[in-house]
Formats: C-alpha cells, sequence, structure tokens
C-alpha cells in the first residue's frame, strides 16, 4: 500500500494564502477609500455649479444683495479650496493603491509558486501510484502464471 501523499508545505502555502487575503482586504478598502473621495469631488462640483447658478440667477434678477454674493464668493473659493485638497487626497489614495496593488501581486506569486510545486509533487505522486499499482498487477500475473504451470506439472 502506498503512502498518502502529503505536501510537506501546506503550512506554508496556508500561511501565505492568508497574507495574501489580508492584501486583497487592504487594497479592497483603499478602493473604498478612493471610491468615496471621487463621490466627495462629485459633490463639491455639484455645490460648486449651484452656487455658480444661484450667483447668475440674482444677477440677472436685477436686485443685487451684495452681501450675500460676496459670501457666495467667499463660499465658492471655499468649495475651491476643498476641491483642491480632495484632488490632492485622492491623488495620494491612487498612489497608496497602486503600491498596495504591487504587494498583493507579490503575495499572489508566492502563493501560485507553491501551488505550482504542490501540484508538480501531486502529480509526480500519482505517476508512482500507478507505477506501483502496474507492478503489484504484474507479480499477481507471474503469480497466477507460475501456479498454473505447477498446477499442470502436478496435475
Amino acid at each position: 500500500m502506498a503512502k498518502l501523499f502529503k505536501f510537506r508545505l501546506e503550512t506554508v502555502l496556508r500561511v501565505r494564502r492568508q497574507k495574501e487575503d489580508e492584501k486583497k482586504r487592504i487594497v479592497a478598502r483603499r478602493i473604498r477609500e478612493v471610491l468615496a473621495q471621487e463621490k466627495h469631488i462629485n459633490n463639491l462640483q455639484k455645490q460648486t455649479i449651484a452656487t455658480v447658478t444661484d450667483i447668475q440667477r440674482q444677477m440677472q434678477n436685477g436686485s443685487v444683495d451684495v452681501d450675500l454674493i460676496s459670501r457666495q464668493r467667499y463660499w465658492l473659493s471655499h468649495l475651491h479650496q476643498m476641491g483642491l485638497q480632495a484632488q490632492l487626497h485622492l491623488r495620494q489614495l491612487n498612489q497608496q493603491l497602486a503600491q498596495e496593488r504591487l504587494v498583493l501581486s507579490e503575495a499572489a506569486k508566492e502563493v501560485k509558486v507553491l501551488e505550482k510545486l504542490r501540484e508538480r509533487l501531486w502529480q509526480r505522486y500519482q505517476k508512482q501510484l500507478q507505477k506501483q499499482e502496474i507492478l503489484e498487477a504484474d507479480d499477481l500475473s507471474i503469480g497466477r502464471f507460475i501456479y498454473g504451470r505447477l498446477h499442470a506439472e502436478c496435475a
């Protein structure tokens, strides 16, 4: 009877898979942050458009409230500053995401190497098992042949 297949590096493979899963979670978290930041930028842009539209509407009405327009221009300036900061933060998030994807790629390669090794060893084990089965079948056939010959000579 052949020994059961045992991959000696199974624990290492399991640890590497766990590390890869952790890297996947980190990348997923960063992607959520990027999407949230993009949504924030879109909201700032909508607020800017709404404020500009409101200023234009007030100027067309003919009665201009200088204090209100001054506050709205200050608000536009503030929205613009927030937009610039948000864009900068988005660039930083995208750079971090790119780095984290590289780390994830390396972790995936490390897992893939061990999986390929495991697969090669499994195939080698299967070939050895088949050879052993063939040898056992040959031994059985030879034994039957010899037994049949001896039995025929005795009779």
